[in-house]
Parts: structure tokens; C-alpha cells; sequence
């Protein structure tokens, strides 16, 4: 429950505050949001982890790496990325470019991927697993746990903004894969790499775009 309501209360203090008239209002509603998850991981972690969790291993950087760009290929099959506009950062005119790609790239590259793998793979999926496995056998825990986290990921990610049913089928696939890697290696890293991939690859896309254009 305290997993849950940690994280239910940084989401709900993040929606609150995206909606306030301010400039630092962004900032203010992703740092709500962290820190919700970010108790949930430490209380989950201060009572119990799998020993193997934390651990990292060469084929972890290879499955990552490797999976991050058959899921952006096969997203831009779902999406029809051939026939569309080639993307792009939303920059003012008063904005510096380099600034805003380098803020995006750690914000939404790399910081936000590793906190919600934290939270919804190594906390919320783990916790699950473990709560069924027992009922129902490792085969329809491991199910449940990655449909649960999966759930959980698109929902904090419509909170914001609406989620087209083609972006909640990429976001549904991109929890599953993430999911899988960490049930059948027993460790997170993985799913950390093949989510920061993902969302690098097509922050390069977009910065390649801004600079076209």
C-alpha cells in the first residue's frame, strides 16, 4: 500500500501543479511526481530487493541497446512516420536550442526513464510477482506483474496529456518489453538501457529535426 500511495500522491500533487500559470510550473510538477516515486523505490528497497537486481551484465546492455531500436523501427510503422512531418523540439524564439535539446535529453532521456523503471519494473512489477507467485505459479505472476506495471506506466503518462490509442499501444508495448527483460534475467538494467534508448533515439530524431528546420 505505502508503494501505492507514495506514488498516487506524487502523481496527483505532479497533475495539480502542470496546471498552474507559471514558468517553473513544469519543473515543479516532475519534481512532485519523482519524489513520490522515489519513496515508494526507497521504502520498497529498504525492506526487501532481489539480490540479482541491481546487478548488470554485458547481455543487459545488448538486449537494451538492441530492443530499444526494433521498438523505435516498429513505432514508426505503427505511427506512419514515412509519411509524416520529420519531428521536432518546440523551441520559443527567445530560446536557446542547444539548452532546451540538452534539458530534453536529460529530463526526458535519461532521468525520467530511470525513475519510472525504478518505480513500475524493480518495485511495482517485483512486488507483484512475488504477491502471486505463490496463487498462481511464476508463469501468471510474471503475466499479471507486467500487465499491472504496464496499466500503471500508460496511465501516469495520460495523466498529462491525452494518449492516442496508437501512442498507448507503443507505450504498452515498450512496458511489456521492459517488463520481460526484467523477469527472465532477474535484473532492472536492462529495462533501464532499453527505456533510455528509446527515448534518446528519438530526442536525436528530434534535434536532427529542429536543426533541418
Amino acid at each position: 500500500m505505502v508503494i501505492l500511495a507514495s506514488a498516487g500522491i506524487g502523481a496527483f500533487g505532479s497533475y495539480l501543479l502542470a496546471r498552474i500559470d507559471s514558468n517553473i510550473a513544469q519543473m515543479l510538477s516532475g519534481i512532485a511526481l519523482w519524489t513520490g516515486l522515489l519513496g515508494a523505490v526507497v521504502y520498497a528497497m529498504s525492506r526487501a530487493i532481489p539480490a540479482s537486481l541491481l546487478a548488470i551484465r554485458a547481455p543487459d546492455i545488448l538486449w537494451g541497446v538492441g530492443l530499444a531500436a526494433a521498438l523505435r523501427y516498429l513505432g514508426g510503422i505503427l505511427s506512419g512516420a514515412d509519411s509524416a512531418t520529420f519531428p521536432s523540439l518546440a523551441i520559443g524564439p527567445n530560446s536557446n536550442a542547444l539548452r532546451e535539446f540538452f534539458t530534453e535529453l536529460g529530463l526526458r532521456g535519461v532521468g525520467g526513464p530511470l525513475m519510472e523503471e525504478l518505480y513500475f519494473r524493480a518495485v511495482l512489477l517485483v512486488v507483484v510477482f512475488q504477491l502471486l507467485r505463490r496463487s498462481t505459479g511464476s508463469i501468471g505472476a510474471g503475466i499479471a506483474a507486467s500487465f499491472v506495471s504496464m496499466g500503471a506506466f500508460v496511465c501516469i503518462h495520460a495523466l498529462y496529456a491525452p494518449v492516442t490509442l496508437m501512442e498507448g499501444l507503443q507505450l504498452s508495448i515498450l512496458a511489456l518489453a521492459c517488463s520481460s527483460l526484467v523477469l527472465l534475467t532477474g535484473r532492472m538494467w536492462g529495462a533501464v538501457i532499453l527505456h533510455v534508448s528509446y527515448n534518446v533515439s528519438f530526442l536525436v530524431l528530434q534535434g536532427m529535426g529542429t536543426l533541418y528546420a
